[in-house]
């Protein structure tokens, strides 16, 4: 059909709908006169043919004023099938509005450009055999500068096109409220898909469920689904792409690049300077890939999921599906949730899951701000192939936060293997400057099934922040875990950050509840690290735990920062509930240097955890099995300046069952403090104390204490102690300059039926006051050894039992004296005289007045020489010659006179008087020294 012939029928044709009520709803395609050879558009019924254009090479051009599509109709681009691309463009001023169909013959791709914007309705689909890319660009440049421009349609003909092409953006406006370089708000230069949500839901397992999902726009298996436009929203809309490609990009100005590859699109930067949109998901809208190959991309200024909207990649069988990645120059938001038509919550996130023996996709968010409030952000595996990894990078920060939910669902960052599963969890990594996580979210990677679970890195420059929890029944936190009747182990745990704070009941956890291990955990904080605060009966803690039926073993924790600060029943442990070895707990400086300071202060706030007790501010090394069941402790070390505990606070290695104890070693360049108890609103009483112990009824043996510093001060009923039942006896090492005991402090090895602990103290002076005492007693075994090694020592004793108003050191046996262990002070052999010289003995009184005018401004010395002068030497006593007669006397008692005056006998005595003779044995005079007198 010819132009005009067209342009006649069209209009005989509008003109019969105005005078009837028959006629079918028209396709809004209008094509312009810009081409060479020019489109035409033929109506048949509700499908417009579109035939013409201007072919180049196996490349399609069309041009239309208008092109819109309504509900039930079909846009036909009817090409020849050695068609590769088919390139149209809306030179006029109205946006697109397609709710019908697009349709194309063979495998070419189709691209429609309007920069006025493109609105998909509910009802539109796509039938064509390539990939689709729907742009609000001005222009598509090709390699060669050729260019083929919406918004200047007379620009030179096409003569030779080639690829890779380009996308060209002008300055447009936002949609999201916001204005962009100072314009007015518009939605001109957008896109947006309708629909009614994706109506999925999830099984107990969290798997997710497609089977009512629509499709929404989809491409055919293998090809690319690509909206690239000013901002970008889904209201309720869907994208479907089976082993192929999603790309949504929300461009305001700048230039992208289109490559063609293997019939597949990928959309990249064409420049640096790319001036990106917003992208908006709500009302359930969703985007989805699944298959051989299946990716999904999203670039813009701000991408925003809510309204349990969700971004998801989903393989099964042996589908390998490749990654799900979204960069935002501003922020990556997912907020919120829907009910689904079962009545579950689906939050809103970003999704990758594996099932049977298919490859999970990789999930990459690339932000300045991640925010997930109430969403989550998850790779799961059901099969035997491996979770997707989860990689987060914020230059800003990222920010979780938990909700309260009826499905006690947890919200955050996660990796999981789920039960059955036989592949490894993901690893998660975040970096950023700060994250914040709050009000029961979480980070991390679980395993409920016999695969590993994966790590978890987070690198934050500036801090990580752990906040309170969720209803009381979710802390806030970061955490690897092996639940009960998994056989995986769980993950390593790392942190890096400048400072690190736990509050309000917030937990850091490495634990395993299964047969498999439990991770490592370490922190890095070069500044501080800070416990404080609870919630819901729960106080912060650091944990490394191999939890009750586990048959795993704990693994270490490791803590490195210049200081530590524990307050508010705040725990920090290694423990094993079953038969699992505990792991070792270090707490040093960064890089395996001394920390400055480690401070652990108080009691919890409130009772704590299902028993409803009070808490100490604590480090711990713990074993907390039943009888049955003998795993052992694990080893506390600390290496501080200074190490202070206070108010009640503990640092301890203990054993409640059959398994043997850890020990205790603290290294403190300038002291190690323990200072001061606390009592609980109930009553009880703690001290403020470093432990090494076998707690009723357990029988496994306590830990050793190790102490090295030069002053170790205890004060306030602290304690230093190694107790047991009837395990093996712990020892008490102590190397200082100085030890200190005040205020009924006391360092004790005591046990019940076992020996007594022995106790080594080497230092240079130890003071023990005020009913402080050192101890190694017995109750129903043999009294231990103390061993005192020491220049000197004050205030305290050997006693033979303990006594109430005097500091003591005592090794007794309540069976009897022949029981009592062993004290022994060693203190150096020293020798007065050493040093000493000998003097003459032929000292002549009357020399001390010989050149006394010379010597009186010189240093002088008054020397009492006495009767009986000197010794023969040092080593020897003073004998005066004078016998004393000590025959009783029966003369009446004389008065006492005070003193008046002294005079010096004949042979040298000094005689008191109570007057003063005008001239005795001896001529009292003064001495002048002043010349001329």
């Amino acid at each position: 059909m010819k132009q005009g012939a067209y342009q006649f029928w069209l209009a005989s044709s509008i003109a019969f709908c105005y005078l009837t009520t028959t006629c079918p709803t028209l396709a809004q395609i209008v094509p312009d006169a810009t081409l060479p050879h020019n489109s035409i558009v033929i109506p048949d019924g509700n499908i417009n043919r579109i035939e013409g254009g201007t072919q180049v090479g196996n490349n399609l051009f069309h041009s239309f004023r208008e092109f819109s599509v309504p509900t039930e109709s079909t846009a036909f681009f009817n090409n020849a099938v050695t068609i590769q691309n088919i390139f149209s463009r809306v030179t006029g001023s109205f946006e697109s509005n397609i709710d019908g169909l697009i349709q194309a013959n063979g495998t070419a791709n189709l691209f429609l450009i309007n920069p006025n914007g493109i609105i998909f309705g509910r009802n539109a689909s796509l039938n064509i055999g390539g990939s689709f890319l729907a742009t609000t660009a001005n222009s598509i440049i090709f390699k060669d500068g050729t260019e083929f421009s919406a918004t200047n349609p007379q620009a030179p003909p096409l003569l030779t096109i080639n690829v890779p092409i380009g996308l060209q953006f002008g300055a447009t406006t936002g949609e999201f409220g916001e204005t962009t370089g100072g314009t007015p708000v518009s939605t001109r230069g957008g896109i947006r898909v309708e629909g009614g949500g994706h109506n999925l839901t999830r099984d107990e397992n969290e798997a997710v469920i497609s089977t009512n999902r629509p499709d929404g726009l989809k491409v055919k298996p293998g090809n690319t689904l690509a909206l690239v436009g000013g901002d970008l929203s889904l209201e309720g809309g869907n994208l479907t792409v089976t082993g192929g490609i999603i790309e949504v990009w929300s461009v305001v100005s700048g230039q992208l690049l289109v490559v063609s590859n293997n019939g597949k699109l990928n959309i990249e930067n064409g420049e640096n300077n790319i001036d990106y949109g917003n992208i908006q998901l709500s009302n359930a809208a969703s985007v989805y890939v699944s298959g051989n190959g299946g990716e999904i991309y999203l670039s813009g200024r701000r991408v925003l999921l809510r309204d349990g909207s969700a971004i998801l990649a989903i393989s099964r069988e042996m589908e390998q599906a490749g990654v799900l990645a979204v960069k935002a120059s501003d922020s990556v938001e997912a907020i919120g949730n829907t009910i689904t038509a079962d009545n579950k919550l689906f939050r809103s996130g970003l999704l990758s899951q594996v099932f049977d023996e298919g490859k999970a996709a990789d999930l990459i968010v690339e932000t300045g701000r991640l925010i997930v409030n109430g969403g989550d952000v998850a790779a799961f595996t059901f099969g035997s192939r491996d979770a997707g990894n989860v990689t987060v990078r914020a230059s800003d920060f990222v920010e979780l936060i938990g909700s309260e939910t009826e499905d006690n669902s947890i919200t955050g960052l996660s990796s999981q293997v789920k039960p059955g599963a036989t592949g490894n969890g993901g690893n998660l990594l975040v970096e950023t400057q700060r994250l914040i996580v709050r009000e029961g979210a979480q980070v991390s990677t679980i395993t409920l099934g016999d695969g590993r679970g994966g790590n978890i890195i987070i690198r934050a420059d500036q801090s990580v922040e752990l906040i309170s929890s969720a209803d009381d029944l979710f802390a806030s936190g970061v955490l690897t875990q092996s639940e009960p009747g998994s056989t995986g182990n769980s993950g390593n745990l790392t942190i890096i950050t400048g400072e690190l704070k736990l509050l309000d009941g917030a937990e850091i956890s490495a634990s395993t509840s299964g047969s498999g291990n439990a991770g490592d955990l370490f922190i890095r904080a070069s500044d501080l690290v800070q416990l404080s605060g609870s919630s819901g009966g729960y106080s912060s803690g650091i944990f490394a735990q191999a939890n009750d039926e586990a048959t795993g073993n704990a693994g270490n924790l490791t803590i490195e920062t210049r200081q530590l600060s524990v307050r508010d029943g705040g725990q920090i442990s290694t423990s094993t509930e079953d038969i699992g070895r505990g792991g070792n707990l270090t707490v040093r400086g960064v890089g395996n240097t001394e920390a400055d300071l480690v401070e652990l202060s108080g009691i919890s706030p409130e009772p704590q955890g299902e028993k409803g007790i009070f808490t100490p501010s604590s480090l711990l090394a713990t074993t907390n099995g039943t009888m049955e069941k003998a795993g052992n402790g694990g080893n506390l070390i600390i290496n501080a300046r200074r190490l202070i505990v206070q108010d009640g606070a503990q640092v301890a290695a203990s054993t409640l069952g059959t398994g043997a104890g850890g020990s205790v070693t603290v290294n403190a360049s300038e002291s190690v403090e323990l200072i001061g108890i606390k009592i609980s609103p109930n009553n009880d009483t703690f001290q403020s104390s470093l432990l090494a112990r076998t707690r009723s009824p357990g029988t496994g043996a306590a830990g050793n204490i190790e102490v090295n510093s030069p002053l170790i001060f205890l004060a306030d009923r602290a304690l230093i102690t190694t107790d047991t039942r009837s395990g093996d006896f712990g020892n008490i090492e102590l190397t200082s300059n100085n030890i200190q005991l005040r205020q009924n402090s006391s360092i004790t090895t005591n046990t019940d039926t076992s020996t007594g602990g022995n106790i080594t103290i080497n230092t240079d002076t130890i003071a023990a006051l005020e009913n402080s005492d050192i101890t190694a007693n017995a109750a129903r075994g043999f009294g231990g050894r103390v061993t005192v090694n020491t220049q000197g020592i004050f205030g305290t004793a050997y006693r033979e039992n303990l006594s109430e108003i005097t500091s003591d050191i005592t090794a007794t046996s309540e069976l009897g004296p022949q029981f009592n262990g062993v004290v022994e002070i060693n203190t150096p052999d020293v020798d007065p005289t050493q040093g000493l010289l000998e003097l003459p003995q032929d000292f002549a009184p009357s020399q001390v007045t010989q050149n006394l005018c010379s010597l009186v401004g010189e240093k002088l010395e008054f020397i009492y020489v006495g009767r009986g002068g000197l010794p023969p030497n040092p080593r020897e006593a003073l004998n005066l010659g004078v016998e004393i007669d000590r025959s009783s006397s029966d003369s009446a008692t004389q008065q006492i006179v005070e003193a008046q005056g002294w005079i010096v006998g004949e042979n040298g005595e000094i005689i008191l008087t109570d007057k003063l003779p005008a001239m005795a044995y001896g001529s009292l005079y003064s001495v002048a020294c002043r010349a001329g007198v």
